[in-house]
């Protein structure tokens, strides 16, 4: 049976049952506007004991108390004292029927039932978590009860992007001023989680070799330039931003491979032939490789490869290689 609530008997205040983040949804708020609060919402207790317990459909009732709609239907269920996780199951199932719950929901709810409704963690795993869409295993808790804990500047980017898993376990893993550093490479870029990956890992290397915090490598100026760079494509920004990284991890590799670049080119060896070396100039040798069809074409090849021999930008490349050894 449905009944006729007023707004003013609903308690905003106790949010047990709420698991919407955020409250505000544009595309709720244009539906309850247009046509009103049609699926009602679920409460418990009674007028004559106060206000109105909100079970189900707290973003409906939020929505419509910002429009101003004084009323809205709803159906009675009351909550067992005995029992609470019950109606919690209950809106959740509710919740679960009509929707996908982002994120932060997922780490809402979890951390809920475990610390409101004393759930074990062993039903958190194999009940709850296949209701929320979850992968029923104890990894998957640990990294969901970790969000439940994230900075409350991080949720709304959360909630608004299907991050991977694994990118957000990468996440739960770092102290929370790292965490911070770290989010907005997430959010200013759309990063993945190898590039990420390799960033953080070049970042902390450099905080380790020179006993300072990785938030701090991650906040330089010439990270936050490239980062506020008007013509740079996101993917651009990732590469300058690792290129960067990787210079200051490795200044003498870098500059050895500066050099050398700029020594090939001046070298310029004759048109289908490649030389190379190991990109970590871990091997001493250099390789030239190409492609004939005809003996003449590879005796053109072999003369001007013994030019090269002769050039003194060749004994410099290989100098180049031993040093880098």
């Amino acid at each position: 049976m449905f009944h006729i609530i007023e707004i003013a008997q609903l308690d905003f205040d106790d949010t047990t049952f709420s698991m919407s983040y955020p409250l505000t949804s544009a595309t709720v708020a244009a539906s309850v506007a247009t046509v009103g609060v049609i699926n009602p919402i679920l409460v418990s207790g009674c007028a004559c004991q106060g206000k109105y317990q909100i079970v189900a459909g707290f973003r409906r009732a939020n929505i419509a108390r910002d429009i101003g709609i004084p009323a809205l239907p709803a159906q009675i269920y009351q909550v067992d004292p005995e029992n609470p996780l019950a109606a919690f199951s209950v809106a959740l199932c509710e919740n679960a029927a009509h929707r996908v719950f982002n994120h932060v929901e997922k780490a809402l709810i979890l951390h809920k039932l475990s610390e409101i409704f004393h759930c074990p963690a062993d039903e958190l795993v194999q009940t709850f978590l296949p209701l929320l869409g979850l992968a029923p295993n104890e990894k998957v808790l640990a990294i969901y009860r970790q969000i439940a804990e994230f900075e409350d500047e991080h949720k709304p980017y959360l909630a608004a992007h299907d991050l991977p898993l694994s990118l957000l376990e990468l996440l739960t893993a770092l102290a929370p001023e790292d965490r911070r550093a770290a989010f907005k490479l997430v959010s200013a870029l759309n990063i993945n989680l190898n590039k990420l990956r390799e960033l953080l890992t070049f970042a902390e290397e450099i905080a380790l070799r020179d006993g300072c915090a990785m938030r701090d490598v991650l906040a330089s100026a010439e990270i936050g330039a490239i980062i506020a760079h008007e013509k740079f494509s996101a993917p651009q920004k990732i590469e300058a931003i690792r290129d960067w990284l990787r210079k200051q991890r490795f200044p003498r590799l870098t500059a050895l491979e500066q050099e050398y670049a700029a020594v090939l080119k001046r070298l310029k060896p004759p048109k289908g032939v490649q030389l190379t070396t190991d990109k970590s100039f871990e091997d001493e040798t250099m390789s030239a490789t190409f492609r004939f069809s005809t003996p003449e074409q590879l005796a053109v090849t072999a003369e001007h490869l013994a030019q090269l021999a002769g050039q003194p930008e060749l004994n410099t490349l290989l100098r180049l290689i031993q040093e880098g050894k």
